[in-house]
């Protein structure tokens, strides 16, 4: 996901079962790329929600162990 303005995100992961497991705000990011360590999570399915002032962007990802 690219952003090309500074912007206020809020990221969520949610597992399979609808069940947030990390949540980060994170502000003034010019970044393009946003890093979340999930390795303490269990292999699986999850949801990525990036929540900005103007959109939530939802992608899935495959955790595999």
């Amino acid at each position: 996901v690219e952003f090309h303005n500074e912007k206020d995100l809020e990221v969520e992961i949610v597992n399979s079962l609808g069940e947030k497991v990390l949540s980060s705000r994170i502000r003034n990011t010019k970044q393009s790329e946003i890093l979340v360590d999930l390795q303490s999570k269990p292999g699986g399915i999850y949801l990525i929600k990036i929540h900005t002032e103007q959109n939530t962007i939802i992608r899935k990802i495959t955790l595999v162990r």
